[in-house]
């Protein structure tokens, strides 16, 4: 897992997530109550 930080954002720090984890979940942001969660992806059917 690669995360760091970046400060000097219009919207305050950001965290980044490195290739690897971002691959494997779904990302959902909720600014309204500044969270943000992770859900593994459904699997496609072929």
């Amino acid at each position: 897992l690669a995360l760091f930080t970046i400060d000097g954002m219009a919207l305050g720090p950001h965290m980044i997530l490195g290739d690897p984890f971002i691959r494997q979940y779904c990302h959902i942001h909720d600014f309204g109550n500044k969270q943000i969660g992770f859900a593994k992806p459904k699997k496609r059917r072929n």
